[in-house]
């Protein structure tokens, strides 16, 4: 069985247009710059190995959650992993693969 390389998330259109519009709305709402959800996630949670919370970062966190919200960021983004699943689930039938 071949498998392709991993989903990227520029793989796909409207996942990569819902970044965009979530990265514009998290830079509008908090003046934070990221590319990504995770971008703030490593900033914040793993770089920064504090135990509690600062003001700032409560704020960027509340500002990150509702701008995925108004994106459907975790929505899109289950709609073209789904449809990548299933591109290889076609191709693997396709291609005569077994299990």
């Amino acid at each position: 069985m071949q498998w392709s390389r991993p989903l990227s998330w520029t793989d796909d259109n409207a996942t990569a247009a819902a970044v965009e519009a979530w990265t514009a709305c998290v830079n509008s709402i908090s003046g934070q710059q990221a590319a990504t959800p995770n971008e703030f996630a490593r900033r914040y949670a793993v770089l920064d190995r504090q135990t509690t919370a600062e003001p700032n970062e409560i704020e960027i966190a509340i500002g990150d959650a509702m701008c995925q919200a108004q994106t459907h960021l975790h929505e899109v983004l289950a709609t073209s992993i789904a449809r990548h699943e299933r591109a290889l689930m076609g191709a693997n039938v396709a291609g005569g693969a077994s299990g």
